[in-house]
């Protein structure tokens, strides 16, 4: 679930981790190889140019972060609404600043969130003593979150916990595996975190990139409505199409379908 080596590794290797496509033809004669192909291929290509554009934004990001000694909660704010995320790429649901809070300083930040407009009563949770916290501290579009989410420790979640070590390790942006989201609207999404290091880019040791490691800023969306603004109408062939969050087309493990009253029995797997 490599999403983007810093700097020279394609998105193209986040689609790759979604799993299997399977694509089914509507037409009479299904072995229409040419077409066939060049439908996986226009679909792999659009996706890859959506997914590179959310790095483009996450790296807009984390430039704020690099460019400030402290972004302030109102900053951000003003920051990601600038995105026009709601109109341009309505699948975002949510981006979002991770910061690394060593045990120590846990106190601290909890105030320092107060003070700064958190919701009433932030505070780092679920409760439990570890080494280090990795907390939601500003989550946009703010409205659309409730109170109680403000403050969860991201490294809490099973899901989050393989990309952020990656993430911080490897000096990449990384995917979580899919996960319930948070905004208010609900739906299954994944994750993906791009790390913020003191000196700018990832410093050239795992050891040196942990030392300097300051947290993520993150971008969570739904798969569903990500195929569903490309393929919806554009795709331009009579073909269903299938993804899967899984290596082979498990039905448990679908996430957009195409055509869902479409026979299964009719479709191949790529």
């Amino acid at each position: 679930r490599d999403l983007h080596s810093f700097p020279t590794r394609r998105s193209s290797d986040l689609y790759s981790s979604f799993g299997a496509w399977r694509y089914a033809e509507r037409t009479v004669r299904a072995n229409e190889q040419e077409r066939f192909d060049r439908v996986v291929a226009r679909s792999r290509a659009a996706l890859d140019r959506r997914l590179d554009s959310y790095l483009q934004i996450l790296m807009g990001v984390r430039a704020l972060f690099a460019s400030s000694t402290a972004v302030e909660r109102a900053e951000f704010g003003s920051f990601v609404a600038g995105l026009d995320l709601e109109d341009r790429y309505p699948s975002i649901r949510g981006m979002s600043w991770i910061p690394r809070v060593p045990a120590a300083s846990k106190a601290s930040h909890e105030a320092l969130m107060r003070r700064g407009g958190a919701p009433a009563g932030y505070e780092i949770h679920p409760g439990g003593s570890r080494a280090e916290y990795h907390p939601l501290a500003f989550l946009e579009p703010a409205e659309a979150y409730e109170p109680r989410w403000f403050g969860l420790d991201a490294a809490s979640r099973p899901e989050n916990r393989e990309a952020m070590e990656r993430a911080r390790d490897e000096g990449v942006a990384a995917m979580s595996h899919r996960l319930a989201l948070f905004r208010q609207g609900g739906g299954a999404g994944f994750v993906i975190f791009l790390p913020v290091y003191r000196a700018g880019r990832p410093p050239a040791t795992v050891e040196e990139r942990r030392q300097s490691f300051e947290g993520f800023v993150a971008a969570s969306f739904r798969p569903d409505l990500v195929m569903g603004e490309l393929f919806a109408v554009s795709l331009g062939e009579p073909v269903d199409l299938e993804l899967f969050d899984a290596p082979e087309a498990t039905p448990g493990r679908l996430i957009y379908d195409r055509d869902p009253g479409m026979n299964r029995d009719r479709k191949s797997v790529v």
